[in-house]
């Protein structure tokens, strides 16, 4: 795959944290600052239930390739590597440099993929003049008086944290409950999260989202 891309002299490419790659194409003018093309090559788990097709089947349909990840964000990395190779055939070669990055665990924080590549780069000195990563959708009918589909360009991105909430109590039986059981104290603490008042609208407020839950094994016994 992608044969061309793989033996030009003036692209080099590594493997950093076991899975992740990174492509450094050597541009003809080495004055002008790089810039980075990102895609991520990991999905999200997929069980076979609720598909039409199996999810890592890859299966051609009506003109569409149905598989768990398609669009998020396969296109890109797809896209990305096939026009560079396209473009090598043509005998292209860049005036300024650029690198490809591709993470294998941005589902997970990129802690192997994306900040491995990130501090490889730090410790080469390298500055960046820009990043093009994975956008948001192509809508369509979504602002009033619009009439043509159009994509959103982001400039920015919110950062996050992830909390894990984890309450032990001594066990009992359900006839004679304690006063709090473990379930109690964290439903009041999730529920004291879910009620902070954001001002500012969902796409640039600070929102929590609940996620995962797991409490209790049978029952009759409290956890």
């Amino acid at each position: 795959v992608f044969p061309t891309v793989f033996k030009t002299s003036f692209i080099r490419h590594e493997v950093v944290g076991e899975y992740s790659h990174l492509f450094t194409v050597h541009g003809s003018d080495p004055s002008l600052q790089p810039y980075m093309l990102l895609a991520h090559i990991d999905v999200v788990p997929a069980p076979d239930e609720g598909w039409d097709v199996p999810p890592f089947s890859g299966l051609e349909r009506d003109g569409f390739i149905y598989g768990r990840g398609t669009i998020d964000n396969k296109n890109s990395l797809m896209g990305i590597l096939q026009s560079l190779e396209l473009l090598l055939i043509r005998n292209y070669i860049p005036r300024r440099s650029f690198f490809i990055a591709l993470g294998h665990d941005e589902e997970v924080m990129g802690v192997n993929g994306a900040q491995k590549i990130s501090a490889l780069l730090q410790a080469r000195g390298v500055q960046l003049a820009f990043i093009v990563d994975e956008g948001s959708f192509i809508f369509d009918g979504f602002i009033p008086g619009l009439k043509n589909p159009f994509a959103m360009v982001s400039v920015s991105e919110k950062g996050l944290i992830n909390l894990m909430l984890q309450v032990n109590t001594t066990p009992g039986h359900s006839s004679a409950p304690p006063k709090e059981t473990s379930i109690g104290i964290l439903a009041a603490a999730v529920n004291r999260l879910m009620e902070r008042n954001f001002v500012t609208n969902a796409l640039v407020r600070t929102t929590t989202a609940l996620t995962m839950f797991n409490s209790g094994i049978k029952v009759t016994p409290p956890p």
